[in-house]
């Protein structure tokens, strides 16, 4: 009997539907996912906005996470509302030096030069205090000779981010107000052409320069040390033999040929009593030749954050900490901006634990074993959520990091469920124990066998790394992990972002 239409039409839905249950049973997580072409019936939904953004961005060991995810946001609505040439990228490294310039310069009256005398005290009490003395971005012990000109408010923070030397750490939401607090201003946003967030260059003028840096202990191969080097040359009249290599490789359109050229700018800097760094980034703002003409007048810009309460208070300079992981009701404000603004075409900075994505947020000094939660030092992390998509039935959020484009597969490849540790080991145990045992008859060896496969499974959901990569170097992080993580959401809005 002849099938009729209707029957053939539900027959290729029936197999169609087998198809894609096929596809997601078989999909390994552990290869690079391509989200331009996914595998057929993996990705059902999908909401991305970074068509505007270039490479994945690299930090590399400078604490400058929330500046790039800074310069991702502000880039991306620049982009979208004709305000940048597309072919250039928003500078990093020009929004943390805008955003810690306080810090940088010798002339602001909260953050004067403390005497000779206030030095050396510092000096010697922060040598006695000796291991105890860390930097928290880093875990590098601070020694004498990083001081380099301490600042009479940066001497109380010594112990955690090094104000005065080289800062680092932020929020995003500072960073942009302090950079852009309004549309007027986009026209002395700096790009990647001007001001380096690749320390590539850095990298290459050691390797040229390897004999002068021989017997220096840090070599100025990334931004830390790069702006370390210079800061002997401004803040401690130290004049190194490569300063003007390391500034040239940081500030490529300041022009900056010799030795001279950093004197006369420090010179300038002292007479508009700024930092040497605002000298640097007006030169070489000063120095764009390419006339850029928005294609439209630039909408209002309004930066805006949402944050779980206990942060608020933490600003307040209360006794709250963040605690992990955060209940649903403790930031359900907080995703709720996420999807609004995703939803909006917007891109969003989200701050959150870092090792989330490396595993090991039980290791951190916060982590009360006792509550199984961690408070204050597991939250030190910056990123850009820039889509959200549903794998295999499972919601997830697109993640553009700033620990370079093949961070993610490492990573992924390192993650150590440190929380699961215990169980997997259990497991582990009662695999072996019942692998160890003879059958004595085909039941025993059927119920064994189903046991093994039975534990073997639930090993695997446990073991199971909550996110992916795809072939861009983004996170695909599982929703439900990362959001018991976030605990701030910064936007930029306007009615044509929208």
């Amino acid at each position: 009997m002849p099938l009729s239409p209707l029957g053939i039409l539900f027959g290729l839905l029936l197999i169609s539907r087998a198809a894609l249950a096929s596809d997601c049973d078989e999909y390994d997580h552990d290869g690079v996912m391509s989200l331009d072409s996914p595998p057929q019936g993996v990705v059902t939904e999908a909401k991305r906005n970074d068509a505007d953004l270039g490479p994945v961005r690299d930090q590399d060991e400078i604490g400058y996470c929330y500046a790039y995810s800074s310069a991702d946001l502000l880039e991306h609505w620049m982009k979208k509302n004709g305000q940048m040439p597309e072919k250039e990228n928003v500078s990093a490294v020009a929004l943390a030096l805008r955003h810690d310039s306080r810090n940088w310069n010798p002339h602001d009256p909260l953050m004067s030069p403390v005497s000779k005398i206030q030095q050396a005290s510092a000096v010697n009490q922060i040598s006695s205090l000796g291991a105890n003395v860390a930097s928290l971005m880093t875990g590098r012990i601070i020694k004498t000779s990083d001081i380099l000109g301490f600042f009479a408010e940066g001497i109380k923070k010594a112990t955690t981010d090094r104000p005065g030397v080289v800062s680092e750490g932020g929020f995003s939401n500072f960073a942009l107000n302090r950079n852009v607090p309004d549309a007027a201003l986009l026209s002395g946003v700096l790009y990647e052409s001007e001001v380096s967030s690749r320390d590539t260059g850095l990298k290459e003028m050691v390797q040229r320069k390897s004999a002068q840096l021989q017997s220096r202990a840090n070599k100025p191969d990334d931004f830390k040390e790069g702006l370390l080097y210079l800061g002997e040359f401004f803040f401690a009249d130290a004049p190194n033999s490569c300063s003007a290599e390391v500034a040239s490789a940081i500030f490529p359109a300041a022009q900056i040929q010799n030795i001279e050229d950093l004197r006369s700018i420090a010179s300038k800097a002292s007479q508009k009593n700024v930092g040497p760094f605002d000298e640097i980034l007006a030169r070489a703002r000063r120095n764009r030749t390419e006339v850029f003409t928005p294609k439209q007048p630039a909408p209002q810009m309004q930066i805006t954050t949402e944050a779980v309460q206990d942060i608020q208070a933490h600003r307040r300079n209360t006794k709250a900490h963040l605690v992990y992981p955060l209940k649903t009701e403790e930031n359900k404000k907080v995703i709720a901006a996420i999807d609004a603004g995703l939803d909006q075409g917007e891109i969003i900075s989200i701050a959150y634990p870092g090792e989330l994505l490396i595993g090991n947020t039980i290791a951190q000094p916060g982590y009360d074993p006792k509550k199984g939660r961690c408070q204050g030092a597991c939250a030190n992390h910056e990123s850009v959520i820039t889509g959200k998509l549903k794998v295999c039935g499972k919601d997830y959020f697109v993640l553009r990091n700033s620990w370079g484009q093949s961070a993610c597969k490492k990573t992924r490849a390192g993650f150590q469920n440190v929380q699961k540790a215990d169980k997997l080991q259990s497991l582990d145990r009662s695999i072996a124990q019942n692998d160890s045992i003879e059958p004595q008859d085909e039941r025993q060896e059927q119920l064994s066998l189903r046991k093994h496969s039975d534990l073997i499974r639930k090993r695997a959901r446990l073991a199971e790394v909550p996110y992916f990569c795809d072939d861009q170097g983004n996170y695909i992080v599982q929703r439900e992990y990362l959001q018991k993580g976030i605990y701030t959401a910064t936007r930029i809005q306007s009615p044509l972002a929208n």
